[in-house]
């Protein structure tokens, strides 16, 4: 199984970002394969994800270059969207 890099792009008081981060510690063990990485929106990088991803509310969850979910989050979509791209 190839390990999967999520990129999540959050804001410092950002309650979704952190009800987001707070899942995904309770969720990544079922996840061994994707690993989280947290880029913040003010960081050079950050804002070159909201220019290409269009990306509007926070957090904003990229997977292989896609856009799977913004603002606060769906867990059954958010699941089943894992599955699609860790399968």
């Amino acid at each position: 199984m190839s390990k999967i890099e999520m990129q999540v792009l959050t804001a410092s008081g950002c309650t979704h970002c952190h009800h987001f981060l707070k899942f995904w510690n309770a969720e990544s063990a079922s996840w061994e394969n994707i690993t989280l990485r947290e880029i913040d929106i003010l960081d050079r990088e950050g804002q070159q994800m909201v220019a290409k991803h269009h990306i509007f509310s926070l957090p904003g969850v990229v997977i292989q270059n896609r856009l799977i979910s913004t603002g606060e989050v769906d867990v059954p979509r958010f699941r089943e969207a894992l599955s699609a791209i860790a399968a």
